[in-house]
């Protein structure tokens, strides 16, 4: 038997009513669409080309402190041949500063933006480890922060599976086009088999123990594995 808060939360508060405020979360999630599909398809363009051309991109830190990020910055060297991979200064202020530039929404906005409050910067899929991924346009929203625990990586129980899944299938329905290129490139310019050596180079290069490849080659699967579509 488990006890789960969000259960308790809604029995006391909600009752019925659960796929109300479900559907009211994702309503008012806001996404790079917000202004101009063109526009996010164009930085999407853009993201794709700075990867494939050995430009800079981003990543969220990996390990404690962003120790062990060097291991994903020679992992792109070898895999995608870029060694401009960077490790995002706060987090989150690249994914942030592109759904800002894609919505006209900012917590403290300058001339020309609309002020944004209790609303909180999420990614979808995650993959934040995934230069293609970690700003890519389609993987970022604005989600209203009432919501916000039921997508985290610590968050766990039926009712986060219910919403990550309706969150999920609201970008796939609204980007799908985007999200079928991103697995294309996964499975052409990423499969097993390049990860793999990837993985081995940087094994070999930093001298890893057994736990350390373990951890680090778990990672790396996640994160460059296709997005799962429905008829996949």
């Amino acid at each position: 038997m488990t006890r789960d808060a969000y259960e308790l939360f809604f029995q006391e508060f909600i009752g019925e009513n659960k796929d109300r405020f479900f559907n009211f979360g994702l309503e008012q999630t806001i996404d790079a669409n917000e202004i101009s599909a063109e526009k996010a398809k164009e930085e999407w363009e853009k993201l794709k080309l700075r990867l494939a051309s050995g430009e800079q991109v981003y990543i969220r830190r990996y390990g404690a402190g962003g120790r062990n990020t060097k291991l994903y910055k020679d992992f792109y060297a070898c895999v995608f041949e870029n060694k401009e991979l960077k490790e995002d200064p706060t987090n989150n202020s690249m994914p942030r500063k592109l759904i800002e530039e894609l919505t006209g929404y900012m917590k403290k906005p300058k001339r020309g933006y609309t002020k944004i409050q209790n609303y909180q910067v999420s990614h979808v899929f995650g993959k934040t480890k995934n230069a293609l991924a970690f700003t890519a346009p389609w993987n970022i929203v604005y989600l209203p922060k009432l919501l916000d625990p039921f997508t985290g990586h610590e968050a766990e129980g039926d009712d986060v599976t219910e919403f990550t899944k309706l969150f999920q299938k609201r970008c796939i329905s609204k980007f799908k086009d985007m999200i079928l290129e991103y697995n294309e490139i996964m499975k052409n310019e990423a499969p097993s088999s390049k990860l793999s050596s990837g993985i081995e180079y940087v094994v070999t290069k930093h001298d890893l123990n057994e736990k350390q490849k373990s951890d680090f080659a778990r990672s790396v699967y996640s994160e460059f594995a296709p997005i799962p579509l429905e008829n996949d």
